[in-house]
């Protein structure tokens, strides 16, 4: 069984670049099915992380979408990152037995925010293991995000904080927002999930993906090369860390 079976975000040599060099240069096991291609069936659980990001719920047929929910609820973790194939998105429609093991409450309509103006990531727990020893004084932003509603029995992580900025003969001027969740955490029976409401891949990551003034160049196998900020990368593998870890709480 490999560590981690990561879905979607079209191709490895677009967005899933991204993601997928991160995982190659944090040493993890993985298998990799673009959005085109469906979804593979099998009895038992294909790995110990499930990703879903800008996967088609359509590429998953009912069947599989009910050992998905008994493989999480058995142990399997499960991660939903946003896009516009995440969630409800334009195509995305992850409703009705989804929400089982989804921490969030997905809308039945487009939930898509895209945004000219910054979001600033706003941590909530910044004890938690995949916040931790992070510059958050230093927040990045992203640009869009999907719009959902945290689950009572589930955990907000992080928020994200609209700026309305101004700028009036030189002078400028800022205004905060409402903030929008962007992370949140869950457990289905025995399994742990998540919910990454912007996407780890431009265009919705925005500056997100530069967070850090070191760069770290990577590239997987059969994958674009990318270069991103070093805060990103400790993020998304303290992520991914948590997610692969019974003991990590």
């Amino acid at each position: 069984m490999k560590e981690i079976l990561y879905c979607g975000d079209t191709s490895s040599k677009g967005a899933a670049s991204y993601l997928l060099g991160v995982l190659d240069y944090g040493g993890f096991g993985y298998q990799y099915l673009n959005s085109d291609e469906k979804f593979t069936s099998s009895k038992k659980p294909p790995a110990k992380l499930l990703i879903l990001s800008d996967y088609p719920a359509k590429n998953i047929s009912q069947t599989q979408q009910y050992q998905i929910i008994n493989w999480v609820s058995q142990g399997m973790s499960f991660w939903m990152i946003g896009g516009w194939e995440s969630f409800y998105g334009l195509n995305g429609e992850y409703i009705g037995d989804w929400d089982k093991i989804l921490p969030v409450v997905v809308q039945d309509k487009d939930d898509r925010v895209n945004s000219f103006q910054p979001y600033i990531l706003n941590p909530l727990k910044t004890s938690h293991p995949i916040l931790k020893d992070l510059p958050w004084e230093i927040a990045p932003s992203v640009s869009g995000f999907n719009k959902v509603k945290v689950k009572k029995d589930s955990k907000l992580l992080m928020n994200a904080i609209p700026l309305s900025i101004k700028n009036v003969k030189g002078k400028i001027s800022t205004k905060k927002g409402i903030p929008s969740p962007m992370l949140v955490s869950g457990n289905y029976k025995k399994g742990k999930t998540l919910a990454l409401m912007t996407d780890l891949a431009p265009h919705w990551i925005g500056g997100f993906v530069d967070w850090g003034d070191q760069r770290i160049q990577m590239q997987a196998k059969d994958a674009n090369d990318v270069e991103v900020g070093h805060y990103y990368t400790q993020f998304v593998i303290q992520a991914l860390q948590y997610l692969l870890n019974k003991d990590i709480k």
